[in-house]
């Protein structure tokens, strides 16, 4: 008897030996999946990010408000999913050993760099590479890792470079910017002017002294629609473009004449027919959307939509009583 439990005790042992060896192995392979993630993203302060053809993203936070490359205001829409982003990527698995090194290479030419700052201080830094095969994931490889990582959000279907505002490996700033045309409140807005240049007589002025004041297009006085200006004002405080363009756009509508001149307060705004033979107009027949070029005291060219600016681009009969 005193034999038997000798055994029975002898191979509890190794089993509580064997189970020991198997945690130790375990704990030594086991990654921490939140490698990448910033948790409390309140605490993050600047974004950097630069691609290979040295296109730069550079986000810094001012007084709770996200400017771009030290210029523009950010879309909120955008910033949101980036810090949602930063906050929930996770590491999904490893890369097999033989792929590894294609995987850097790759990276080397087509990866996009991101730094992620506590004031002064970098407290995330790593590199954004290709979209897995199954479009599940990225590679990303973390500044002092020895590898790089397949990277993803649970319970999202899809890859991450979109998310950190990145198309085919490449930054573009312009999908980064505040669409918003005029920053005013709408006590703010004092002085209305609105030219229309293919029916010069539908045009008209609106001055806010005591009560806000309505003139045709030959200075003379309009008994106006309060009601009516009210609700143009209200429009061109929540009037948003639909897209920036590329500066070579901007030079080819250099010559154009402008459909309607829109001033509000000291900001103009100017609307172009587009050519027919642009790739926007290409794109725009097929959505079936239409659509027109603007600027903005001669800035940056924009995309809008008719639909949109059709409740600002008014007739001078819509404001009267």
């Amino acid at each position: 008897m005193a034999r038997q439990n000798r055994i029975y005790f002898i191979l509890i042992l190794l089993f509580l030996i064997v189970l020991y060896l198997l945690n130790q192995k375990s704990k030594s392979t086991i990654i921490k999946d939140d490698l990448f993630a910033v948790s409390d993203t309140s605490t993050i302060t600047r974004i950097f990010m630069a691609d290979r053809q040295a296109n730069i993203i550079d986000l810094k936070k001012i007084n709770n408000q996200w400017i771009l490359n030290d210029e523009f205001k950010v879309r909120k829409d955008v910033i949101n999913v980036l810090l949602n982003t930063i906050s929930k990527v996770k590491i999904k698995r490893t890369i097999p050993l033989e792929s590894i090194e294609t995987v850097i290479k790759d990276m080397a030419t087509n990866g996009v760099k991101i730094e992620i700052f506590n004031n002064d201080k970098i407290i995330k830094s790593y590199t954004i590479g290709n979209a897995t095969s199954d479009h599940l994931g990225n590679y990303m490889f973390l500044k002092g890792s020895k590898a790089p990582y397949i990277t993803h959000i649970p319970g999202f279907n899809g890859f991450l470079s979109p998310r950190y505002g990145i198309s085919v490996s490449t930054l573009n700033p312009n999908t980064w910017r505040d669409t918003k045309i005029f920053n005013y409140s709408e006590d703010e807005i004092i002085y209305i002017s609105l030219k229309k240049f293919n029916n010069i007589n539908q045009s008209f002025k609106i001055y806010k002294e005591n009560k806000f004041v309505l003139k045709d297009i030959n200075d003379s006085i309009v008994i106006p629609n309060i009601n009516n200006i009210y609700k143009l004002v209200s429009n061109l405080i929540s009037l948003n473009c639909e897209s920036f363009k590329e500066d070579n756009v901007k030079i080819k509508m250099k010559n154009k004449q402008p459909l309607h001149q829109l001033i509000v307060n000291n900001d103009t705004l100017l609307t172009y027919p587009m050519n027919n033979n642009s790739v926007d107009e290409k794109i725009i027949k097929k959505a079936n959307v239409k659509r027109m070029y603007a600027t903005v005291n001669n800035g940056d060219l924009m995309l809008i939509q008719y639909y949109v600016f059709n409740k600002v681009l008014i007739n001078i009969d819509e404001l009267k009583k």
